[in-house]
């Protein structure tokens, strides 16, 4: 049905509704084995489908699933989903689902008897309802397509569950289908009932929805004369006076705007609760009548002039206009207006009218569009009211907009929506001059800049080829949502390629040697789209303590058109202040490869990851960057002093380059293990799948040896049975390891060799058992209660080791539980603070999700998320942090992976480096990275189908040649974070000492203030600075604060 078409024929002015979609299975042929139409039971409709999902022989899920018809609810202002829905099994995970296209519009799920909705694709979940099994359910989904919100209702359809829901994709414009899943992991059943689709308008023009932001357009409707108090309150909608901060309002204002042939009339209405207070008012024409409780208003006649009026008035009838011409106030500017003021008990009244002829224009005709602006200035209330969110009253550019329009006007509604789209927003004109601003020609320079610079250009074409579909106020909002952010980068860009021009210019260094040199925090992520490197330049210079690793970056980068055919690297040993060489220190460079995404139908990235332990390579194809990462070690003990080590760059057939960096030594020393309590992953399985066999037990000590050496607590209990494996237990626990990971499973039944494994590391190993990983998500019948039967095992059989699970706090667990191990995104300040009153832990892990706002060790995750990891998790109260796989990506590198490789799926991940002869090489086991590039994805262990969306996500080391493992720099970042951490717990011990001692109250103050972190730099577990240089600069402050509790404490 064509939904234009339908609402377009009829008259504006009358609510109309349209039913899109009604479906009552009734009449449904049911769609192969999973579908099946069945009696109901319920007393309102007969008939419902149910969907089964079901685990057949060969262990893999045959999935239910059902869809509507398309739908096209065109200009519709609200879409009304309703539905019958009864959930058979707790594993019945879907209810109804809307998308637009390919985009998830609305999620909403069934989880352990709660309805929860998806608030955005990083799969923030939030509760919306309690509903039953077994019981039929009826939803509602109230959505708002103007704003692109929605209300759920459940059972009540008078009151929302939950209202003003976001899509979940921002992207989101047209909603076009219904469909709904069985189970993907188990069997399920769901029933679902009757289905429909309604669209709704208004009746108004524009749709009353456009009164509030982002948009504030009212319409201006007509009187013949001059209106009276009650034409207005029948004609007239109220536009609503609010506070731009969102805070509470003590006395409340609203404004109504009417017209006629000669006259604009506003009237606005304000509570006042004591209206002896409105007394002794100015009323001198042009007096400073904001300085008492008055009304503003603000017109702008036409948009394209810098031209405004200001007009204000207060309860006694003084009143105020000026004139405001390109930001300059003329008072001496008046009007021929009135202000017609009424007074009663707790409120007044203020009906201006404003003769058109007055202001000096024509009289709007059908289609205009003013700007405009009514307001309260009330400093009885202490109220600044408007009613566009505004910093100041003075900002045409954010005043709304009243549209005039004619008395009869027989245009289809479709019709007048585009026009005022055309005019409000007008996108189309936006991208077209966004397009004209790209400059034509960028090859003189730098390839990453000529890069951009296409992509730009690539990228708003093909916006500009979408323009004419943007026929809706969500699309065109978007559209110039996106040009906004278009022009930004593109603004960037030609900043960017002023200094790199200037960086180029002849005569420059740069130009002299052919390339430019530049060094840059460990934090700095470099990739193939990055622009802006000449302006995050950084000294090269580290601070560290004894038993310390800091790392930095100097990035080559070619000339234009002269990329790097290779790399020689040489640095000097570390020396103090007389050129004595420091005994146990230690300096190596590292040559960084990068990585490319392959995420789905996405542009690939490359990113700097790869840490080559090189010193000499040779670069084929030749590149024009070249990021080279400097490891500086100081041995436990070093004395307080400068230090420094010189590194020369040579890169081949052009002159080399020396940067001297120089280490500020504390004098401190950090404790050889961890104080923070961390288990990652590491699979020996994984190490077989990409060489090819099992690696010796010399080959795996060297991989527990390079994890350990990174400050992190190696383990595997996805895929063994005790933690690194008996025949390395006593070399890790001599080498920094301090914690024994036990298996829970079946616990009764290996208790003799636990208890063996256990009085054998008293002492030197703590234990802990972990097991069913992940459980309150898991879907297979009967996990929880053989989850429960071995945590209550183990607690009977060995009540002094604590039971850790990666599940979020819920009330099921208590008393299974010791440590918590919730997602990122599952954390809970309240809950968590009562399970440690309780006396119990939490920590906390992600996967490759959550994505940002959290921050995350993904390959293109930013570049501080894994030094501000550790921070964050001891701002957080957390006493651990747990990462499920470090060389997850491994086995997707393997022969085994590479045999599985289609046509489609080459393509849908942009693998273009891809041929048939390479393909071939590597199923046949004849090349592998690093000769060829490293696809960063995995493969589900459960379903080899599912590939990963994200990129890097459980992978931080790579297989280098020789069993020798490669370091990426999240992992390096995430060590020097770990590092950082002890300095907290370092502080916090020294704050204790001083106050047991006494006479230290400013210092402690100080102290317990730098223990708080700031929250520039950690505010949450989803709010933290991107800024390496503030996270540094609150480092020093908190070594500072440190020496200074030393020197008072007389150490």
């Amino acid at each position: 049905m064509a939904f234009c078409g339908l609402f377009g024929a009829l008259a504006v002015g009358q609510p109309q509704t349209a039913v899109l979609l009604q479906e009552d299975f009734s009449a449904y042929t049911p769609r192969g084995e999973r579908q099946r139409v069945v009696d109901s039971g319920h007393a309102e409709f007969a008939r419902a489908l149910e969907l089964t999902s079901v685990r057949k022989p060969d262990g893999k899920i045959h999935q239910a699933s059902w869809h509507s018809a398309k739908f096209d609810a065109g200009a519709a202002e609200i879409l009304d989903i309703d539905y019958w829905i009864k959930f058979g099994t707790a594993s019945a995970r879907y209810a109804l689902l809307v998308n637009d296209r390919s985009h998830k519009a609305i999620t909403v799920i069934q989880d352990d008897g709660k309805l929860q909705v998806a608030r955005s694709l990083t799969w923030s979940w939030q509760d919306v309802a309690k509903v039953s099994l077994n019981t039929w359910h009826r939803i509602r989904y109230s959505i708002n397509k103007v704003h692109g919100t929605y209300d759920i209702y459940v059972n009540d359809l008078q009151t929302p569950a939950l209202a003003a829901v976001p899509y979940r994709d921002p992207a989101t414009v047209v909603l076009d289908r219904a469909w709904i899943l069985g189970s993907e992991g188990s069997d399920s059943v769901t029933w679902l009932g009757p289905v429909t689709v309604t669209a709704r308008l208004s009746g108004a023009f524009p749709p009353a929805s456009l009164m509030r932001a982002p948009y504030y357009v009212s319409a201006v409707p007509w009187v013949a004369t001059a209106p009276s108090l009650e034409d207005f309150r029948r004609l007239a909608p109220p536009l609503a006076l609010t506070a731009s901060s969102g805070a509470a309002i003590s006395e409340a204002a609203q404004a109504r705007v009417l017209r006629d042939a000669e006259a604009l009339y506003v009237l606005f209405e304000f509570v006042a609760a004591d209206m002896s207070k409105r007394s002794d008012e100015i009323t001198a024409r042009d007096g400073r009548v904001w300085t008492n409780d008055c009304f503003e208003l603000f017109i702008q006649p036409d948009l394209s002039r810098e031209v405004y009026y200001h007009f204000a008035g207060n309860s006694s009838g003084g009143i105020y206009d000026s004139c405001h011409r390109q930001g300059v106030r003329d008072d001496s500017w008046d009007a021929a207006w009135t202000a017609q003021i009424g007074k009663g008990e707790g409120q007044w009244t203020a009906l201006v009218t404003l003769p058109f002829a007055s202001l000096g224009v024509a009289v709007p005709t059908g289609d205009a569009l003013w700007g405009f602006n009514p307001g309260r200035e009330n400093p009885h209330g202490q109220d600044v009211l408007s009613w566009t969110a505004l910093r100041q009253f003075h900002d045409p550019a954010r005043f709304g907009k009243l549209l005039f329009v004619s008395q009869q006007d027989e245009r289809p509604t479709a019709l007048r929506q585009q026009a005022l789209i055309d005019t409000l927003l007008n996108p189309q004109g936006a991208l077209a001059s966004l397009a004209a601003k790209v400059p034509g020609d960028f090859s003189d320079l730098p390839m990453t800049l000529q890069q951009a610079y296409a992509a730009l250009r690539d990228e708003i074409a093909a916006a500009v080829a979408q323009a004419p579909e943007l026929n809706s106020f969500p699309a065109a909002r978007m559209a110039l949502e996106k040009v906004r952010a278009l022009e930004e980068r593109l603004a960037s860009l030609a900043r960017d390629a002023e200094r790199a021009r200037a960086f180029f210019a002849p005569g420059s260094v740069a130009s002299q040697r052919g390339y430019a040199g530049m060094v840059l925090s460990s934090m700095t992520k470099v990739s193939d789209q990055d622009t802006d490197f000449y302006q995050r330049e950084v000294t090269p210079e580290l601070r560290l303590s004894g038993n310390e690793y800091g790392g930095l970056q100097v990035l080559l980068m070619a000339m234009p058109g002269r990329p790097l055919n290779g790399l020689d690297v040489e640095l000097t040993p570390l020396t103090d202040a007389a050129g004595r060489p420091l005994a146990g220190a230690a300096c190596k460079s590292f040559v960084v490869d990068f990585v490319r995404t392959a995420k789905r139908r996405t542009a690939p990235v490359s990113y700097a990851d790869v840490l080559r332990p090189e010193s000499s390579c040779a670069f084929a194809p030749p590149r024009a960057l070249v990021p080279v990462w400097v490891d500086v070690y100081l041995p436990a003990g070093t004395p307080a002093g400068d230090y420094q080590t010189k590194m020369t760059l040579r890169p081949r057939g052009l002159e080399p380059m020396s940067v001297t960096i120089r280490v500020k030594a504390t004098g401190l020393t950090l404790p050889k293990s961890a104080s923070l309590d961390t288990a990652f992953c590491f699979d020996r399985s994984w190490v077989k799948a990409f060489y090819g066999q099992n690696p010796s037990k010399e080959q795996m000590t060297t991989f527990w040896q390079f994890i350990l050496d990174h400050r992190l607590e190696p383990m595997n209990l996805w895929g063994g049975p005790h933690d690194v494996g008996l025949d390395y237990l006593d070399y890790c626990a001599e080498n920094g390891k301090t914690m024994l990971f036990l298996s829970i499973r079946n616990i009764r039944k290996q208790e003799a060799s636990v208890r063996e494994i256990v009085e054998k590391y008293r002492g030197r190993l703590r234990p802990i058992f972990f097991g069913h990983d992940e459980v309150l998500m898991s879907t297979k019948p009967g996990a929880l209660d053989a989850m429960k039967r071995d945590y209550n095992d183990a607690k009977e059989l060995f009540p002094d080791i604590p039971r850790l699970n990666t599940a979020r706090i819920d009330e099921r667990l208590f008393g299974y539980v010791d440590i918590w191990c919730p997602l990122f995104h599952h954390i809970d300040y309240e809950a968590n603070a009562a399970r440690i009153a309780e006396g119990e832990k939490v920590w906390w892990y992600p996967t490759d999700y959550p994505l940002t706002p959290y921050a995350n060790f993904n390959l293109d995750s930013p570049g501080i998320d894994p030094r501000v990891i550790p921070l964050m998790t001891w701002k957080l109260g957390l006493e651990g942090l747990l990462y499920w796989g470090l060389n997850r990506e491994w086995p997707s590198n393997s022969p085994r992976d590479f045999v599985q490789l289609t046509d489609e799926f080459i393509a849908d991940r942009r693998i273009d480096w891809l041929d048939e002869e390479r393909l071939a090489a590597m199923r046949a086991g004849e090349l592998r990275w690093p000769a060829i590039p490293w696809p960063p994805y995995f493969r589900s262990i459960f379903n080899p189908k599912n590939v990963s969306a994200t990129n890097g996500g459980g992978n931080m080391i790579y297989p280098g040649p020789d069993w020798q493992p490669w370091s990426s720099m999240r992992l390096k970042n995430l060590r020097d974070g770990m590092q950082d951490y002890e300095y907290l717990v370092m502080l916090r011990a020294k704050v204790a000492q001083l106050k047991e001692r006494g006479g230290h109250d400013e210092l402690v103050a100080t102290a317990t203030a730098v223990l708080a972190i700031d929250d520039a730099v950690v505010g949450s577990e989803n709010s933290y600075g991107k800024d390496p240089l503030a996270y540094l600069a609150y480092r020093n402050k908190l070594i500072d604060t440190l020496l200074r509790c030393n020197a008072a404490l007389g150490q």
